[in-house]
């Protein structure tokens, strides 16, 4: 194997690893994910409660078949808790049209990985959304550079210059859009007082 295969080999390691802990991270605060979530996990405790899988064969060994009930009832619990780490780790809405739409830009690392979709959450009462990517190895000059390709491919206006992501906004690894849909509509007519 190729040294540079090596390298980019554990660099999509790295970075599946960083996106799903950041995408949980950012689920974990979303009520939704919250909901689905303790769905999922009572479900699970349900099914182990009522459901009742016969013994296959004959049941004349009252312990093999006490067994074999607690090991369906670990199992019934294990996928339940499986089920809940999935809804964690979902990516979020559009993710793949998003990130494929960046990929046909070329906006990518020089492993040729797009930035991957983190978050995509509206802003209260209004159409605003901030999407928040993974974008390791992607310097914010280049999403500024080429912010009227990703404004045509995401088909938005951005609100704002981007952003840093992370708590103090100073991660260099994630970039934060807060956009609006659709491209940008400037006033024609000129704009009057009439109190004056």
């Amino acid at each position: 194997m190729n040294i540079n295969d090596r390298v980019r080999k554990l660099e999509e390691q790295r970075r599946r690893r960083d996106v799903m802990v950041s995408r949980l991270c950012a689920n974990i605060k979303r009520q939704v994910s919250w909901i689905a979530t303790v769905l999922a996990l009572v479900s699970g405790w349900l099914a182990c409660a009522y459901v009742r899988i016969p013994f296959p064969g004959v049941g004349n060994l009252p312990g093999l078949v006490m067994i074999w009930d607690y090991a369906i009832m670990l199992l019934i619990l294990l996928l339940s808790m499986l089920a809940a780490l999935v809804i964690l780790t979902m990516p979020p809405l559009h993710t793949k049209d998003i990130e494929s739409g960046l990929q046909h830009i070329a906006l990518v690392d020089r492993y040729g990985f797009s930035p991957a979709l983190v978050l995509n959450q509206g802003l209260e009462h209004s159409n605003i959304r901030e999407l928040r990517f993974y974008s390791r190895g992607i310097a914010k000059e280049t999403w500024i550079k080429r912010q009227s390709a990703v404004e045509d491919v995401l088909n938005v206006h951005w609100i704002e210059e981007p952003q840093y992501g992370g708590r103090r906004r100073n991660n260099r690894n994630y970039i934060v859009l807060i956009v609006a849909p659709g491209a940008e509509s400037k006033r024609e007519e000129p704009l009057y007082d009439d109190e004056l």
